[in-house]
């Protein structure tokens, strides 16, 4: 999978920065997919760069 999104996101990058920050603020896979409403297999492929994820205005 090409690690760039229209250019814009290295999504290497931003799944080492979202593990970063889960694992700084001491929560399992698990625990980060059922805060955000996803499975933990899909978390993991968002930090393994496998994924590519959605992004919705709230």
């Amino acid at each position: 999978m090409n690690e760039k999104v229209n250019g814009d996101f290295d999504l290497k990058e931003v799944g080492m920065r979202i593990r970063a920050e889960r694992e700084r603020i001491g929560l399992t896979r698990e625990q980060f997919a059922e805060a955000v409403g996803v499975s933990a297999m899909y978390i993991g492929h968002i930090e393994r760069a496998q994924r590519v994820m959605s992004l919705t205005k709230a």
